[in-house]
């Protein structure tokens, strides 16, 4: 960073992580483009709270909040008839860690690492669906989508675990679903731009064979 300064001095930054940017030196942090109130930033941060804050502008899967002691398999299954899986987040998660696929097989594993009194929410898991991420870049009159990838998730010790993105299989989804997919994110990105928030944002959709649900949107690349 330092070379990069040296050989600019109106070089500006656009961080990865815009929460460390304490963490950086004053010659960094004078540069940094885009730098959000930590509201908002935490709003996103919370996977809970941030879902449904966007949930009257887009779809979200059927959910239900519950208390960690209040998490069993014959309680989800009454509240939820069609399934017997189903997916546990927790507030604050990423890349996958504090996520689970909650079944009869790993149950006993995941009540290990619920802590006590925390809340989490539960929606039931949608078996054949496409894990799909877009970035957009806000900025203060418009927003601007990068192209988006699918997925590659996979379940390791009961954790989602996030394996990186495959931009070629994006292109080969139907047209309809593509737009659906723009159209979302450019709703959520101007939720986010009316309420003050600039620079990168990432969304996650999940795609089923008949619709496309918000799953989490992060305040980072």
């Amino acid at each position: 960073v330092s070379e990069i300064i040296n050989k600019d001095n109106y070089c500006r930054f656009m961080l990865y992580y815009p929460a460390d940017y304490p963490f950086y030196n004053e010659n960094v942090r004078n540069r940094v483009l885009y730098l959000n109130d930590m509201d908002i930033i935490s709003l996103l941060e919370n996977k809970i709270q941030s879902k449904l804050w966007f949930s009257n502008c887009v779809t979200i899967l059927p959910y239900s909040l519950e208390k960690s002691q209040n998490i069993n398999l014959k309680r989800l299954e009454s509240k939820f008839p069609q399934y017997t899986e189903f997916v546990i987040q927790a507030s604050s998660s990423c890349g996958g860690s504090g996520t689970w696929l909650f079944s009869h097989q790993t149950a006993s594993t995941i009540y290990n690492f619920l802590k006590r009194d925390e809340r989490y929410i539960v929606t039931p898991y949608i078996p054949h669906s496409v894990s799909v991420n877009i970035h957009s870049i806000i900025y203060e009159k418009e927003v601007v989508l990068l192209p988006p990838s699918v997925q590659i998730i996979s379940t390791e010790n009961v954790n989602f675990s996030y394996n990186g993105g495959d931009f070629l299989s994006y292109r080969k989804l139907p047209q309809i679903i593509k737009d659906k997919v723009a159209s979302h994110a450019h709703m959520i990105g101007d939720k986010l731009r009316d309420k003050g928030y600039r620079g990168v944002c990432g969304i996650d959709f999940l795609i089923t064979e008949s619709d496309i649900y918000l799953m989490e949107i992060n305040s980072r690349f």
